[in-house]
């Protein structure tokens, strides 16, 4: 019995650990364009799908999960350096946007705007 006691808290903190967190759009609300950037691309190379889905219009989001069931996805995510961001303010008719550009071979770049208080990511 006091076995049982002392491992059901090691088996909660170690189930709380290794699950993902999944960000509401109220929190990513709260972050910069740059931060918020960077989630979007941890979210994709992790192929975290159920953030992506939260956070991007449904073109983004289906595109995303069509590669992620590609044999060359790995790949793909290998060459993408999240940390490594620039950020570019433009507009396109009467619309603002950002785009963030990541580093690394594979050049990913996606395009941010903020409507209604919240980010989304836009295809």
């Amino acid at each position: 019995m006091n076995k049982l006691m002392l491992t059901l808290p090691i088996l909660i903190v170690l189930l709380t650990a290794c699950s993902e967190s999944l960000q509401t759009k109220e929190e990513l609300s709260k972050l910069s364009y740059k931060e918020f950037a960077i989630t979007v691309c941890e979210a994709a190379t992790t192929a975290n799908l159920e953030q992506l889905k939260a956070i991007s219009d449904d073109k983004f989001f289906n595109q995303m999960q069509r590669m992620s069931k590609k044999n060359e996805f790995s790949e793909f995510v290998d060459n993408i350096d999240c940390s490594d961001v620039t950020m570019t303010e433009k507009t396109k008719g009467s619309k603002a946007f950002t785009i963030a550009t990541f580093g690394g071979k594979a050049k990913f770049r996606i395009a941010i705007n903020k409507k209604d208080g919240f980010h989304s990511v836009i295809s």
